[in-house]
């Protein structure tokens, strides 16, 4: 069955390297690396995200932070990224790729399609998310609460669903008919082998350009607001501190005539709050922020690092230039790889989640022994 780059290329960012594995010899020595490579990594990105999506249920702490409700999510789709796409096309292939009834065939590519193109919106809905932070710290803490941000996350879930369906079934009008020479290839859920260059260009601007373009502009606003903030934070550090001590001091006059009242007007003191922030306070305002920017920019630098490869391994055919499926293999497995570098760099970050991780693999082992004991 002869392999063409176009049909490498269908289903962006998903099933390009299922469909150039299936056109491959299962004896091909590359082939067979390639697909226990699909296994191993697989085995470990369900394992790591369940991992994340397990301590955000069973931490209530980890759950009252508005962030942790977008790794959640992303934890979901990088979930379905492992299952649907990388073991199951270990599984697939192990099986020496047998066809599938057509609602299987045509719900696996939707899945396919959706898991990884989720993960992307969800980055893009952090980076936004951090952006809105930094912009009205205060308006942001009292409008977007965690249930507004889950109602957002499933509601842009639903979108992302809904597209994937409508461009798989849209595929079916773009393809080129096979001339009497060629071979249908029925293992990738299409009718023919080659998809025309118009539709891989929409799909390419839809899934790739478009979200891209949306990320940078968002975290180029995010970085230009994080600097003139610090520049106002700095500013306000290098006010002497008696002058800090007094705008952030309210003075009462006690009459001391008046001693049942003592206790009360300490009360209040106490209760009033400083009208302009301690250098302690500013200190703790820029290591925050700088936090902020040194995860966000963790997060897209590993996303664009995985995904531009296979991006502009996409584009080439459509100038002329042949794309190898070793290419397309190794390219698209480097996307399905940000699926399992998103929860370690969680890991990395977040305390908790290394705490609770611990507990839940120490409870899992003693539990074990006990049972088998």
């Amino acid at each position: 069955m002869a392999y063409t780059s176009a049909s490498g290329l269908y289903v962006k960012m998903t099933s390009s390297m299922m469909e150039s594995s299936s056109a491959l010899p299962t004896s091909n020595t590359s082939n067979i690396v390639m697909l226990y490579c699909h296994g191993i990594l697989g085995v470990f990105t369900i394992i790591a995200n369940a991992f994340v999506i397990a301590t955000y249920a069973r931490s209530k702490t980890v759950r009252a932070v508005v962030v942790n409700v977008y790794i959640f999510y992303l934890a979901i789709a990088d979930f379905l990224v492992g299952l649907f796409i990388l073991l199951a096309t270990f599984i697939w292939g192990m099986l020496s790729y047998p066809e599938f009834p057509t609602l299987v065939c045509h719900s696996w590519t939707v899945i396919k399609h959706f898991a990884i193109l989720m993960s992307a919106l969800v980055i893009i809905l952090l980076s936004f998310d951090r952006y809105l932070l930094v912009v009205n710290p205060l308006r942001y803490q009292t409008s977007l609460t965690i249930g507004k941000i889950h109602k957002i996350v499933i509601a842009v879930g639903v979108v992302c669903f809904t597209y994937c369906i409508f461009m798989y079934a849209l595929s079916f009008l773009f393809v080129v008919p096979p001339s009497p020479s060629d071979e249908i290839n029925f293992h990738v859920c299409i009718p023919y082998q080659e998809t025309k260059v118009s539709y891989l260009v929409l799909v390419s601007f839809i899934d790739f350009v478009l979200p891209f373009s949306v990320l940078v502009m968002v975290n180029v606003a995010f970085f230009w607001k994080l600097v003139h903030k610090m520049k106002d934070i700095s500013n306000l550090n290098t006010v002497p501190a008696q002058s800090l001590q007094k705008m952030g001091s309210t003075e009462v006059n006690v009459d001391p005539t008046f001693p049942e009242k003592i206790d009360n007007l300490t009360k209040i003191e106490k209760e009033i709050k400083p009208s302009h922030p301690t250098k302690a306070l500013l200190v703790q305002e820029k290591a925050k922020l700088r936090r902020i920017a040194k995860k966000l920019t963790t997060y897209v630098l590993v996303f664009l690092i995985c995904w531009l490869p296979f991006e502009v391994a996409s584009c080439l055919p459509a100038c002329g230039v042949t794309v190898l499926p070793s290419v397309i293999n190794v390219t698209g497995l480097l996307i399905s790889s940000n699926s399992l570098i998103n929860p370690l760099l969680y890991a990395v970050f977040q305390q908790r989640y290394r705490k609770i991780c611990f507990q839940c693999t120490y409870f899992s082992m003693c539990h074990g022994s006990k049972t088998s004991s």
